[in-house]
């Protein structure tokens, strides 16, 4: 089976994503399923062409040519084309994917929503657009509400998933010594509360591994650039290809989200840290509820008090920790190993 994917944006990438980290995860096993994959995906000025990532045929296509991404997608003859999308705004979702679906139809067309979406009130005008396609997959229980429910459309959820589980985490009884973050500096996911947080304990150390956000967060941006020297128990990270030898020295991960809305239906970075066994604080929203077990393998919490409270409860409790930690670990193993989200796709596109 020749498989084609088609994306906005892939490796090599220049901002964290964790889209982009699920769907790397999800090709490499494909591949090792000896599927054919070619990614499609835009080209941004100075980019090349075409080249291989990992062994996989990358292609590009400008956004506004439209008859070229048509002209690229005839050559490939591919067997089936899953366009993953990682569009939040409730106009542009739409629209992008009807164009390039129009632009696609011989083919067998599968749709594939990785991001909370906004909502839209034309329920008739998504359900037109996404008929479309032969097979719709959400990635989470609230996307699933949308098109199964709402729009009445047959859709499946394909959870995003790791295919690394380390060593369990420990601290070894010595206490939670370091935090972290991962994702964006954007006020939705909340990174001005980890800051915050790094100020009220200043007896532990923060790793805030985060790229820049959108435009709209470029004032909040340039004034944590301002602020950061100044908070000496915080260690800034920006873009990195090697999260994960930063992760590795956390013993919780701090996700303060504001809601789920433009994040990865389960936030990766979360799916990431349990699967080393390290528990997840973060606020009950549609990208961690899917995931996080309040009590059980980490914990919900709403502002710096119930975080702070939840950070000292751990630090005096080791065999509390050690439980989250397993418990975090093994919901990773049961529901989110990219071996399973593979299988899962490639039933529902057989």
């Amino acid at each position: 089976m020749h498989l084609v994917i088609v994306i906005r944006h892939f490796y090599p990438f220049t901002r964290p994503s964790g889209v982009i980290s699920f769907v790397n995860e999800l090709v490499l096993e494909l591949k090792k399923r000896e599927i054919k994959l070619t990614i499609l995906c835009l080209r941004k000025k100075g980019e090349k062409n075409e080249y291989t990532y990992n062994g996989i045929r990358i292609i590009k296509f400008n956004q506004l040519h439209l008859l070229n991404y048509r002209k690229k997608i005839q050559c490939l003859e591919p067997d089936k084309i899953l366009f993953i999308s990682s569009l939040s705004s409730g106009i542009r979702l739409p629209l992008w994917w009807f164009l390039l679906a129009s632009l696609s139809r011989k083919f067998n067309l599968y749709f594939y929503q990785t991001t909370n979406s906004l909502k839209i009130n034309n329920k008739f005008f998504l359900k037109y657009i996404f008929s479309i396609f032969s097979g719709r997959f959400v990635a989470n229980d609230a996307l699933y509400n949308e098109f199964s429910n709402n729009l009445n459309l047959d859709t499946k959820i394909i959870y995003p998933g790791v295919s690394r589980l380390e060593k369990l985490h420990s601290y070894h009884g010595k206490g939670i010594n370091n935090l972290g973050f991962f994702g964006h500096i954007s006020f939705i996911k909340g990174v001005d509360i980890f800051v915050k947080l790094a100020i009220a304990l200043p007896e532990h150390h923060f790793y805030l591994v985060a790229g820049k956000g959108g435009k709209k967060d470029d004032i909040l941006y340039h004034k944590f650039l301002k602020d950061i020297p100044l908070i000496k128990n915080m260690q800034y990270i920006g873009f990195t290809e090697k999260p994960f030898d930063i992760m590795k020295q956390c013993d919780l991960l701090i996700l303060p989200y504001r809601h789920g809305g433009t994040i990865l239906g389960v936030a990766q970075s979360a799916i990431e840290a349990m699967a080393m066994g390290i528990p997840v604080i973060g606020s009950k929203n549609a990208a961690l509820e899917p995931l996080i077990k309040n009590g059980v393998n980490g914990f919900f919490c709403e502002g710096i008090l119930e975080i702070t409270a939840k950070i000292k409860l751990l630090d005096n409790n080791p065999d509390l920790y050690c439980q989250l930690s397993q418990a975090a670990q093994r919901t990773v193993q049961q529901h989110f190993t990219i071996n399973k989200i593979a299988n899962q796709l490639l039933e529902y596109i057989s």
